[in-house]
């Protein structure tokens, strides 16, 4: 009797010592993908830089988040939504790709055996029918590849587009809005040196043609974009500029300067409207990319790898960089930051004051320093006193909490 009540107590003191963890933040998290719904302005998609990758929705324009499901393997790459069925959702990265059919809530993967994939795209009439740029592992050397599947991502037929000396990358591909047959691809491949590569579909993607003869040598080609009206009017981001055409790729302009220029997208609400995502900034176009400007004030942090346009109304705009995700509701005059409750922080280092319990503080990974004098309700981003790597503690002075030290790097 007595050894059956001491095991009872037992039980009861581990179950309440094993109580549920709260998350506090601070909010934010590097955001590799951002993609907005098709049938409801309403809804936003988040995709993270983390392994596995996470989903966030936002269900009111970008003002609020829910964590609502991961990928089952690894880091995502591209995230796309079906333009038919908008609860079709697609994400790839790697030998992998996943597909949702209920909003990003559950995944199933594909695995693409010696294939990679770095971004992804939709056929903007017809559901199921999805298209990713990647390469092909074979004879020792990676190819510039695209991936076709017409069955929601379950099966895919891939094509080397280019095989030299060296390794070759296909990085981004773009369908056109006005004319799905007409498929741009974008890349780089290394024989001596840099080789700019861009190719053209003009079948859907049966057949692909070599349209590099007159690209600007050294450049590496991140993303491309095409006019939604005018299949002709082609964009694409390099490593050192963004570059037009206006005859379907067989000349190429040189238009604004910027550094590592990695996602251009354009919307049919506003055809001429371009944003880029680029290292330092949003960059914006409102005459089909004759000119650029910075897109406007507000956004803070770097690698703007997100981008998204408002299916129905182009003034409101979506950006996700290492730091979390910026919103503007003026098409880029003004941006503001809204990652409330995007719990996708990397937490490198955290103390409690020890005279002083309610003040925090912390570092995430690549987007600062943050203090909270509530016991964690409330945080407030600090200053970043170096460039050159996180800090991994901290030591709060315990005689004087205005006095605090940091390591910097791994330690």
């Amino acid at each position: 009797m007595h050894i059956r009540t001491v095991l009872l107590c037992i039980v009861c003191t581990c179950t309440f010592i094993h109580a549920e963890w709260e998350a506090i933040g601070p909010y934010g998290g590097y955001l590799y993908s951002v993609v907005a719904s098709p049938a409801d302005s309403s809804v936003v998609w988040v995709m993270s830089y983390t392994s596995p990758a996470k989903i966030a929705r936002s269900t009111n324009g970008g003002d609020s988040w829910e964590i609502i499901g991961a990928l089952t393997m690894g880091y995502g790459q591209d995230m796309a939504v079906d333009a038919v069925d908008a609860n079709r959702l697609y994400a790839a990265g790697g030998n992998y790709v996943h597909r949702s059919t209920d909003g990003g809530f559950t995944w199933s993967y594909s695995y693409v055996p010696n294939c990679y994939f770095y971004s992804m795209a939709v056929h903007p009439t017809t559901s199921g029918t999805v298209f990713g740029s990647g390469m092909k592992y074979e004879n020792s050397l990676y190819n510039m590849a695209v991936h076709r599947s017409t069955n929601g991502g379950q099966n895919w037929n891939t094509s080397v587009l280019y095989a030299g000396t060296g390794h070759s990358y296909a990085r981004d591909i773009a369908v056109s809005y006005s004319n799905p047959d007409i498929i741009y691809v974008c890349g780089y491949g290394y024989e001596t040196a840099v080789v700019p590569l861009v190719f053209k579909s003009t079948d859907g993607g049966a057949t692909f043609v070599d349209m590099s003869a007159n690209t600007p040598a050294g450049s590496y080609f991140y993303t491309i974009g095409v006019h939604p009206t005018d299949p002709n009017i082609v964009y694409l981001g390099a490593s050192n500029g963004l570059y037009r055409s206006t005859d379907g790729g067989s000349n190429w302009i040189y238009e604004y300067n910027s550094t590592s220029n990695y996602n251009i997208c354009t919307t049919p609400a506003s055809a001429d409207l371009v944003f880029c995502g680029a290292y330092y900034s949003v960059y914006k176009s409102t005459d089909a990319g004759a000119t650029w400007i910075d897109s406007g004030t507000g956004l803070e942090g770097y690698t703007w790898r997100g981008i998204a346009v408002n299916s129905f109304n182009p003034s409101n705009v979506y950006a996700g960089s290492r730091l979390g995700f910026f919103k503007t509701t003026d098409c880029g005059v003004n941006w503001v930051e809204s990652n409330h409750n995007i719990k996708l922080a990397s937490i490198c280092g955290f103390t409690v004051a020890p005279t002083l319990s309610p003040l925090l503080y912390t570092s995430c990974e690549e987007f600062g320093i943050y203090r909270s004098t509530n016991h964690g309700d409330d945080w407030n981003r600090l200053p970043t006193p170096l460039t050159c790597g996180n800090i991994c503690a901290f030591a709060v002075n315990p005689e004087n909490p205005s006095v605090v030290l940091g390591l910097e790097g791994t330690g």
